[in-house]
């Protein structure tokens, strides 16, 4: 039950404020101060119990209670003084919290703007590098076409010279070859017909014969039999027919060599295409006139 009596209510508070129950101090205090309102200790009481929680602007207001309804209360002044010091503590750190506060999220904000910075130039690095990448990437290959175009030329140019070569080369023994065939031809016939330069010497020697007769009649001979002019006439074109013939050997032969030179170079133009469609050496003249063929044994 309830005590009525003030006093005895303010006793039980200062006995709940020393057992740290301040709460329960503060009701009793509530009802002391009901049943005598211009109490100063009760004031007193209650704001230090209001102190103890840390509610010290309630604690200042009781403790300016207690000082108007008694002014001589120097514990009071004392509690306010300290009251006042604590809440204006509290106050400066509750600022010192929220400026540390700001601070940090002032802090927090200029690092997340740095880092988004920072990203924004890594990115826009990124970009020209990607970019200057790319641009050597399109030189290079512009670099690897122009050289490209470069071997397909020079080895063009290299096919054409190789070309160049071997045909004259070709033309130079088909020359060779028509000149040796002329020669022997020319020789044949030489061979086969009287030299000129013999007939002044039997001229000349005709006078010399007629004198040696005067001088020295020969004996007589028994004359042989008469030859028949069919004989005569086919030995008189005997050398002809020599001529002749050697001639059509050296045609038959001139024909046989074209005949070979044209099967030659049909080789050799199949070599050439084939040699064109595969990374190797060129056709060499001696891939078409090798060694010991027959031109050479003429040439011989």
């Amino acid at each position: 039950r309830e005590p009525k009596n003030a006093a005895a209510l303010r006793a039980r508070a200062a006995a709940l404020v020393r057992t740290n129950s301040y709460a329960k101090a503060i009701d009793d205090l509530d009802l002391a101060i009901q049943i005598e309102p211009k109490n100063a200790q009760a004031y007193y009481q209650r704001g230090f119990a209001y102190e103890q929680q840390d509610q010290n602007a309630k604690a200042i207001a009781d403790y300016h209670k207690a000082i108007e309804r008694d002014a001589s209360m120097a514990e009071t002044r004392e509690a306010l003084a300290h009251a006042t010091a604590e809440q204006k503590k509290q106050q400066e750190l509750k600022l010192a919290e929220e400026r540390k506060k700001q601070e940090e999220f002032r802090l927090a904000e200029e690092q997340k703007k740095r880092q988004e910075q920072k990203l924004a130039e890594q990115k826009n690095q990124e970009q020209i590098r990607l970019a200057e990448e790319q641009q050597k990437g399109d030189q290079k290959k512009q670099l690897e076409r122009h050289m490209a175009e470069l071997d397909a030329k020079r080895q063009a140019m290299q096919v054409a010279e190789q070309k160049k070569k071997q045909e004259e080369q070709r033309l130079a023994a088909q020359k060779k070859l028509e000149a040796e065939a002329a020669a022997k031809a020319a020789a044949i016939a030489v061979e086969t017909t009287v030299p000129p330069a013999q007939q002044p010497k039997q001229a000349a020697a005709a006078p010399q014969g007629r004198e040696q007769l005067l001088s020295q009649p020969p004996e007589r001979k028994i004359s042989e039999p008469a030859v028949h002019p069919r004989e005569k006439m086919a030995q008189a074109s005997r050398p002809h027919d020599r001529s002749r013939r050697a001639m059509r050997e050296t045609e038959q032969r001139r024909h046989y060599a074209r005949a070979d030179e044209a099967r030659r170079r049909a080789n050799y133009e199949s070599e050439m295409r084939r040699s064109s469609e595969s990374p190797r050496r060129g056709l060499l003249f001696t891939d078409v006139w090798p060694e010991g063929s027959w031109h050479q044994r003429d040439g011989r």
